[in-house]
């Protein structure tokens, strides 16, 4: 297999160079070098130089990686020449996880030139799939097979752009998406944690202005951790005790890394804090471990 040479034979002839794939399965994927494999390297060729030949490869090869790799190529192709095309056909996607990974390839390519449009993608992204969730996606078809594959960082690229550009809308566009009935999802705390790092103060406003005592106490977290981060531990154990559900969740965490970085000022503000007793003995144990063993992190696995 001469990697040359096999390009040469898939532009010239694609029906050829993919029978010699079939004579040679060896070469067809290869998972070490993505991109470099006999079967990527036609599908890549194929997208650009006889889509339509793709086209009727995709449809004659059975459900599986191979045929959504040759799906995505013949999307991407697609993006590039009827961009109005493209979104139809995302709309219309089965696959939500597929149909995420189209709607981010959309909004990239609209960024600059439309960045209105950008946004509705990335809203339409949010509501077909949940981003910041597992590195692999399932791929389920009708005819009962399915395949894994590793899920595209465009869905992440985009929600960073967005992000960059207006991360208020962004996260309204998240609680928009969520269904009725149910919390938050990964999507809310991937803009949530994204907001933060990038500009804590702005983030902080936003969560002031929250009146539901649900998204207050979802969003709080970010705020938390940042501050514990920059040795702001008086700050980071008033948010933690603003919480309207259980303020104990947070609050060890931030107590014990208190007591690592300054144990005095640790010990004078639980003096001062206007806790339950039951919530005072908890955070005097993690300052005055009866247990040795206990002094570790009690907060890592």
């Amino acid at each position: 297999y001469d990697e040359g040479t096999f390009k040469a034979l898939a532009q010239k002839d694609p029906w050829a160079a993919f029978d010699w794939i079939k004579e040679n399965p060896g070469v067809q994927l290869d998972r070490y070098r993505p991109g470099k494999d006999a079967m990527a390297i036609l599908v890549a060729s194929m997208s650009t130089e006889h889509p339509e030949d793709l086209r009727r490869l995709a449809e004659q090869t059975p459900s599986g990686e191979l045929k959504r790799k040759m799906e995505a190529a013949l999307f991407e192709s697609l993006l590039a020449t009827d961009p109005a095309a493209a979104i139809e056909q995302a709309k219309i996607t089965a696959s939500s996880a597929i149909a995420a990974e189209r709607y981010s390839k959309i909004g990239l390519s609209l960024l600059k030139s439309d960045p209105d449009q950008a946004f509705e993608m990335g809203r339409n992204l949010l509501t077909a799939h949940a981003i910041g969730q597992s590195g692999s996606v399932q791929v389920e078809y009708p005819n009962g097979s399915s395949s894994w594959s590793g899920s595209s960082d465009d869905t992440a690229d985009l929600l960073s752009s967005l992000i960059s550009k207006d991360p208020a809308r962004v996260m309204e566009m998240t609680i928009q998406s969520t269904k009725p009935g149910q919390g938050p999802d990964n999507s809310f705390y991937t803009v949530a944690n994204q907001w933060a790092n990038q500009d804590l103060v702005a983030y902080t406003n936003w969560v002031n202005q929250q009146t539901d005592p649900g998204r207050h106490d979802s969003a709080i977290g970010p705020i938390i951790s940042q501050l514990a981060e920059l040795s702001q531990f008086s700050e980071a154990a008033e948010w933690a005790m603003s919480s309207h559900g259980s303020r104990m969740g947070s609050l060890p965490n931030v107590f014990y890394q208190w007591r690592q970085a300054d144990p005095i000022g640790a010990a004078s503000w639980l003096d001062a804090a206007n806790l339950q007793e039951n919530e005072s003995a908890q955070l005097l144990e993690i300052l005055h471990p009866k247990n040795p063993a206990s002094s570790a992190d009690p907060f890592q696995e």
